[in-house]
């Protein structure tokens, strides 16, 4: 009776885990990322939100995207690199990415990978670049886009960006 009760716990505990890895994979988190927080704190981590920046190494638009990674700038292919990322981090280390995986995933990717993508891996400059986009990530998300503020920012910038 024990015998069979152990197994059926073990049946159990692979099946859980069997679950559990199919919803990461899948990216069916418990908690889900919100895209909208991510494109407006990555591109005021990494440009100030200014579309005509290019980098030292090449790096253009508000997301600072590589021409080597896309030959686009905008916020389609800036999703699509990190939603690459994210899934082979998903996969590589067997969590769901935190705002702070996401900025390294984004900024330094390999570096991140190199050192088991533990942040005390990364160089003090880039840590320091991901909390401020975990800061920033938390603070977008938690005003939503239907919170007066949030759009009424949003079309002063539109305005201003205009003219």
């Amino acid at each position: 009776m024990a015998m069979a009760a152990a197994k059926w716990r073990k049946g159990l505990l692979g099946l859980a885990a069997l679950f559990l890895f199919v919803t990461n994979v899948a990216g069916l988190q418990a908690e889900e990322l919100d895209w909208r927080a991510i494109r407006d704190a990555l591109a005021q981590v990494e440009t100030g939100g200014n579309p005509n920046v290019v980098g030292r190494a090449g790096e253009r638009g508000a997301w600072q995207i590589h021409p080597n990674v896309s030959h686009r700038t905008d916020w389609t292919a800036a999703r699509r690199i990190l939603e690459e990322r994210l899934d082979w981090f998903r996969r590589r280390s067997g969590r769901t990415p935190d705002a702070f995986d996401v900025y390294a995933l984004w900024n330094a990717p390999g570096q991140y990978s190199q050192n088991h993508f533990r942040p005390e891996g990364l160089s003090k400059v880039v840590q320091d670049r991901c909390e401020r986009f975990r800061n920033l990530y938390g603070a977008m998300k938690k005003s939503s886009p239907r919170d007066g503020r949030a759009v009424a920012r949003s079309e002063a910038t539109a305005r201003d960006r205009k003219g």
